[in-house]
This record gives structure tokens, sequence and C-alpha cells, in this order.
């Protein structure tokens, strides 16, 4: 495990290309160009209806965002909005939203449906061009998982710099629930600049190595098939795990891959949109893992003050 470092999960897309900070203007146009062509080609792989988690982290985050949007003429940011669904439904209550993505494409598909009291903006996180302290509430889910390190914790600043006096922040992330202490990396990030107020924590760790465990098949008859999804997941293991993944892609193995995934693929599509078998696998993972299944949290926070109230002789 590599020390200090945030292990936090990918989102829909997989990460966009990693770079060296003498290549950062190059790689904000790699990750911008990555993203534009997963939602030119396959846009529905960031809807929220594709899975049951999905559609439980979204409602989630609107339960928990609603004791936070009762004020009237609030000025609200989304981060990474995506899909779009959460910007959409607070902007139609009435609240002035700015809604920011990395995509053109993810931005264009939004404006038909475009109320008045929403704006929408086409910028590469971490930074923005966003005034300061200009919003009751700052809204950035899921995204953090996708940045470098360095980029991680400038986010972090971006955050408590966009933030109003007595505002709140609203950040979310996958977590790794393999990854020991992952909770704890992403809010001691956080605690760089901000206060955690309140967390809310999913504990999808069984549901998520039952998915695993249906999309085996699919998984090696696609290396078999797909050098550069083979070369990708190649480079990501250790000696004994690219001697599992090269045998699996050989003859006979493959051949039975392949059988065997024409019966779990349906299998698998029925299971992660099942919400009575994620709400089940969930409450067991809860009990007996409460620790080691979580596997995504909703954090809401206020800004540290700059300078310390010192204490009083």
């Amino acid at each position: 495990m590599s020390q200090g470092k945030l292990k936090v999960v990918a989102i829909a897309g997989g990460h966009a290309p990693r770079a060296q900070p003498a290549k950062l203007k190059t790689h904000e146009h790699a990750r911008r160009a990555h993203y534009e062509r997963l939602w030119l080609h396959n846009p529905e792989q960031f809807s929220p209806d594709n899975s049951f988690m999905e559609t439980e982290r979204l409602a989630r985050t609107q339960h928990f965002l609603k004791p936070y949007l009762d004020a009237p003429e609030q000025r609200i940011v989304d981060l990474g909005c995506g899909w779009g669904t959460l910007a959409l439904s607070i902007a139609k209550k009435g609240a002035y939203v700015d809604a920011l993505d990395i995509a053109n494409n993810a931005i264009r598909r939004l404006k038909p449906d475009l109320p008045d009291t929403m704006q929408l903006h086409c910028q590469a996180l971490p930074h923005t061009t966003l005034e300061d302290r200009a919003y009751d509430v700052v809204i950035c889910c899921d995204v953090i998982a996708d940045l470098d390190r360095m980029d991680r914790r400038l986010l972090v600043a971006e955050l408590q710099r966009l933030v109003k006096p007595g505002g709140i922040i609203v950040c979310s992330t996958p977590l790794d629930f393999r990854t020991e202490a992952a909770l704890e990396a992403f809010e001691g990030l956080l605690a760089t600049e901000l206060s955690i107020e309140k967390r809310l924590l999913s504990h999808h760790g069984y549901f998520l190595r039952l998915q695993k465990l249906l999309q085996s098949p699919m998984h090696y008859t696609r290396a078999s098939q797909d050098r550069n999804y083979f070369e990708t997941h190649l480079a990501t293991k250790g000696k004994l795990g690219a001697w599992w993944l090269r045998l699996q892609t050989r003859a006979p193995f493959v051949h039975l891959w392949r059988g065997i995934a024409k019966l779990s693929t349906p299998i698998y599509q029925r299971v992660r949109k099942s919400r009575t078998l994620g709400r089940l696998l969930e409450g067991t993972c809860r009990t007996f893992s409460p620790n080691t299944g979580i596997s995504h949290a909703i954090v809401i926070a206020t800004p540290k003050p700059l300078v310390e109230n010192p204490p009083i002789a």
C-alpha cells in the first residue's frame, strides 16, 4: 500500500490519464479529451439509473442536503454535475445554481431542460473561475476520486474558496473498502481546509463483491479479445496477479469463461439494479463489517477559519 495515498476508487468511465506536474496543461487537455469521448460515445454510462448504488447515492445526497436548501434565493454550485439530476432538481425549486462539468458533451445535453435559475460552465477542476465566497452551498459529488493526489488537495482549497461565510460544503466519494483506513484518508484530506460536521456512510462492500464475482467471466473474456484492456489491467497487477490474468485469458480457461459469461452477464445486469438485494446486502454488511465494508461517504463540512482564535489568558 502506498503511503499517504488517498485510497478511493474510480467513478464511471475510469481514471483519466495521469501526468507529472511539468505537464499540467497537457494533462488537463488529456483529461478533457478523455471525458469528451466518454460522453460522446456512451453518455448513458453516467446515468444514475444504471445501478442501484448510483440511484441510492443520489437519493441519499438529496435527503442529506434537504435541511440546508430551505432558504429563499440561495446560490448553489454543483462541481462535476455530470448527468445533472441533482443540479436540476435544486434549480427547479427556486435556487440559483451554477453547474460545472469538464466535458462540453455533458453540458450540451443539459441545455434543452435548463431552468432560468441555472447556468452551465465547462471548466476542469481543481481550479475554477467562479467568484470567491459566492455560494451558500458548494456541492462536489464523486469527483475527488478521479483527480491526481496534488489536484485533490487543490480541490479542497477550491471548495473552501467558493463557499460563503456560514455556508456549507457537501463532498462525497466512493471508497475502496479493500483498503485500510480509506475513510480516514478521505476525511483527513478534507480536514486540511474544512471542519467536518456530519457524515453519511454506505456499506456496499458485500454487494460490490457479488458484482465482481459475476463480472469475472466478462472480464477474462474481454481481456482475451481486447489487447488494450488486457495491458491496462496487467499494469495494475503484481507478479502473482499478472500470472493469473495471463493464465485465465489463454486456452482452455478462456473458452470456459466465454461460456459462463453468456449466463452470468444477464444475471449481473439484473443484480446491479436490484434495490431489494442491494439493501439486504447493505444491512448485512453494516452488521458484520461496519468498518471494513464502507463503500461511499457523503460529508457536510464548513470552512475552517483562516486564523485560529488564540486562547484567552
